[in-house]
């Protein structure tokens, strides 16, 4: 299949150009390009061989972020075997809803996580001996010694990967995108984000999420390092830091919580000289105390999901200048463009749920064709955000269609009002919410983590001179941090969730009625 387009056979020759090159490191071991692909191919031999998978069949993986898992994943795409990344944080019912419509063949775990799905009737390969000294060693389960068994090569339009939604408000789905797809999504990722062969990555994110494209696989094509952290540990990275880490990519949390650590003072971030985080809109607060943080690193913010991957881009001459909210402009090859009930286009200004379109979407839900048929839609996927664009093309969320909040009659969108609280000298973070209310409807409230001092009414007093009366809070919640899914994004839910259980311990009832 000469001329195809597959990630696989770009990692390949990036092994064969740059053969001795360190490619990926881990608590315990590196593995050069050369040692990499050479590996990948022994453990796909193995997939064949011994556990007996065909291409197109679907294997969940359920492994502690590490070299072994980056490679049992390549392995699959090498033969055309399709990965499911779990999302080991799920418990055995969730993870059962999740995994029922992928019909999937076998699991393979490591001994974390070798009991999961016990139940789910798959043949079960589970890594590790009582050695760890080579990596063979932690592949064991998977490493053949015959490798007679010719590697067939999938087709560029076959099915790839499968990675889960985040699931914040249902049973998360697999959506599933193809070879072409996944190169397509790593090349434009090396063509908008700056990455050079001398990088090293500070690899942070969960393997469940689209971050591993992001991520890893893409600083793979370019011949740099990336280092592997089993979790987030803000000590952890920084010391990484002081070793030469000059790329990191996460949500826009794990960015305040590295600089929120006492080690963050005694840090020398010279070396930095990118920083890429996603799931949340710039704020004035949070790239002003970026910029100061990492003086050297170009900071670059975008808008992507699961179903399209990163569509947009605020580049660090945009921050630079000034234009910090909103999420940047569409990508090249991207259409994301506001739209209403009817998906016609809305001019700029007004909101609108999100229609994007860009080359390496993907293709739908797995064995969910009604779910896949409402959000994908002449050619286009719709997944519920809403935003409206600036006339010059620039994109600002306006949050969810679900998270769009209906108080006393009037709309309400969190990210405006989020936006406003934070820019209080006394705002760390905020999320707002909505609470079941009698008599507004939907009574807006927000939680907040303050890093000084400061009282609600404070706050909420010079949130009054940008907020009309009826998106201002009735009520602030401060916590001491916010909690987070899976995917280390706020958890709205949760959050009104507790707010629930602290107003019913109280048995208190919100007194303001008018703001």
């Amino acid at each position: 299949m000469s001329g195809a387009l597959r990630y696989c056979d770009a990692l390949a020759g990036v092994a064969r150009s740059r053969p001795q090159q360190v490619a990926l490191l881990d608590d315990l071991h590196e593995v050069t390009y050369a040692d990499l692909w050479d590996t990948t191919e022994v453990v796909a031999s193995s997939l064949l061989r011994e556990v007996g998978l065909q291409p197109g069949q679907r294997v969940l993986l359920a492994l502690s972020p590490g070299i072994p898992y980056c490679v049992v994943l390549l392995a699959c795409l090498r033969v055309g075997v399709v990965p499911v990344p779990l999302n080991t944080r799920l418990t055995d019912v969730e993870l059962a809803a999740f995994a029922r419509p992928l019909s999937a063949r076998a699991l393979v775990a490591d001994a974390d996580f070798a009991n999961i799905l016990a139940d789910g009737g798959l043949q079960r390969v589970v890594l590790g001996g009582a050695s760890q000294a080579r990596l063979r060693d932690r592949l064991e389960g998977l490493w053949t010694h015959d490798r007679s068994v010719e590697l067939p090569m999938p087709r560029e339009d076959a099915p790839a990967l499968v990675i889960g939604t985040g699931g914040t408000t249902g049973t998360p789905k697999g959506a599933f995108l193809t070879h072409r797809a996944l190169l397509l999504w790593t090349m434009s990722v090396l063509f908008n984000e700056i990455r050079a062969q001398r990088d090293l990555e500070l690899y942070i994110s969960p393997f469940f999420h689209i971050s591993i494209i992001t991520g890893w696989m893409s600083t793979l094509l370019t011949g740099a390092r990336s280092r592997i952290y089993p979790r987030f540990d803000a000590g952890r990275i920084l010391q990484g830091i002081r070793e030469g880490g000059s790329y990191i990519m996460g949500a826009a949390t794990v960015f305040t919580a590295i600089q929120d650590h006492p080690d963050m003072g005694r840090t020398d971030t010279a070396d930095v000289r990118q920083i890429t985080w996603g799931g949340m809109a710039s704020s004035q607060a949070f790239t002003e105390r970026l910029l100061a943080g990492f003086p050297r690193a170009r900071l670059s913010n975008s808008y992507a999901a699961t179903e399209f991957g990163p569509v947009t881009r605020v580049y660090h001459e945009d921050i630079v200048a000034g234009r910090r909210t909103g999420v940047g402009r569409a990508l090249p090859g991207v259409s994301a463009v506001p739209v209403d009930e009817e998906g016609r286009a809305l001019p700029p200004g007004e909101i609108g749920e999100l229609a994007i379109r860009a080359p390496w979407q993907m293709s739908g839900y797995w064995g969910k064709s009604s779910e896949s048929e409402q959000v994908w839609r002449d050619g286009y996927v719709r997944i519920g955000d809403l935003g409206w664009q600036e006339p010059d093309g620039w994109l600002v969320m306006a949050g969810r269609r679900k998270e769009m909040y209906v108080s006393g009659g009037e709309n309400v969108f969190p990210s405006e009002v989020e936006d406003v609280l934070a820019r209080h000298p006394a705002v760390g973070e905020v999320v707002v919410y909505a609470a079941a209310d009698a008599y507004w409807g939907e009574r807006i409230e927000a939680a907040v983590v303050l890093r000084e001092p400061a009282d609600a009414e404070e706050i909420l007093a010079a949130a009054r001179t940008d907020l009309a009366g009826y998106k201002v809070p009735k009520h602030l919640m401060f916590l001491p941090e916010i909690p987070l899914t899976g995917n280390r994004k706020p958890d709205r839910l949760a959050i009104a969730r507790l707010a629930a259980a602290q107003e019913a311990a109280a048995n208190q009832t919100p007194s303001t009625k008018a703001t």
